[in-house]
């Protein structure tokens, strides 16, 4: 079984430009105070049976959390590995298959002549197209570790692209997270 990374799953084409896109959202506790965090480390993950292998994986993980320091240390925010933090980082990926379906009518022919055999090429058609595609999400929340409830969310959702390589795959997520992260802190 070939093992794919949450970053080619998710959003290589966001970065490649084949025609893909990126649709973000955030959302925030407006209450949550957002002035004086600098420093963060990462949430632990409780793993759950029905975790997406593709998504929940040793190498997704690190990936992840890679992506998301690059982001993160680029803005000033420091990663502490002791003590306690201003803050602290989670996600959540998915995969999710999506289908569209569309029939189009070819019935724009005038007959003067009445009835028309469904066999007659003058007579309308209808043909239905099936569109077929994956389509991944991934969310970053950020969470008060004093209260250890959620202060911040951003998600972004993207087509999924399997077949780029290791290297890509990190230089996307990284495009990706620093995309999603752009809305932290929230301006209040």
């Amino acid at each position: 079984m070939k093992t794919i990374g949450l970053i080619a799953v998710l959003f290589a084409l966001t970065a490649t430009g084949c025609g893909g896109s990126m649709d973000l959202s955030s959302d925030w506790d407006p209450e949550a105070d957002f002035t004086n965090l600098n420093t963060y480390q990462f949430a632990e993950r409780v793993s759950r049976e029905d975790d997406d292998p593709r998504v929940y994986n040793d190498i997704t993980e690190q990936r992840i959390r890679n992506a998301i320091n690059t982001a993160l240390q680029a803005r000033g925010y420091e990663l502490v590995t002791t003590g306690e933090p201003d803050f602290k980082v989670g996600w959540h990926g998915s995969i999710d298959k999506r289908m569209n379906m569309e029939t189009v009518h070819n019935d724009y022919n005038y007959h003067t002549t009445g009835w028309v055999s469904p066999h007659d090429p003058r007579a309308p058609q209808s043909k239905t197209y099936v569109n077929e595609w994956e389509e991944g999400t991934l969310i970053i929340d950020v969470i008060d570790p004093k209260k250890n409830e959620l202060m911040w969310r951003g998600t972004g959702t993207a087509l999924v692209d399997e077949d780029v390589s290791a290297e890509k795959d990190q230089s996307n997520l990284n495009d990706a997270v620093a995309k999603i992260l752009k809305a932290f802190p929230p301006q209040q």
